[in-house]
């Protein structure tokens, strides 16, 4: 059996679900601006003798490309630059 509930408490309920929807949709484009479409996982540094490997993937984005990170097997992260 169904409860009824008033028309007031309705209102309130569905003024609840937009607000915790505007929350979610919020929390889940934090870094939609960063990279559409993506999540930020992390930033890496890099240091001065890293400092060429920086500007490929600056010169990577400049042409249009994407950087996809994959792990290797000794613990760090093979760059590909790759077309959309």
């Amino acid at each position: 059996m169904k409860k009824t509930i008033s028309q007031r408490e309705a209102l309130r309920l569905k003024k609840r679900v937009k607000e915790l929807e505007a929350r979610d949709y919020a929390r889940s484009n934090r870094y939609q601006s960063s990279y559409p479409g993506g999540v930020l996982l992390g930033n890496l540094g890099f240091s001065e003798s890293e400092i060429e490997l920086l500007g490929m993937v600056k010169t990577t984005y400049a042409l249009g490309h994407h950087v996809i990170g994959k792990p290797n097997d000794d613990g760090g992260l093979t760059l590909y630059a790759v077309k959309p």
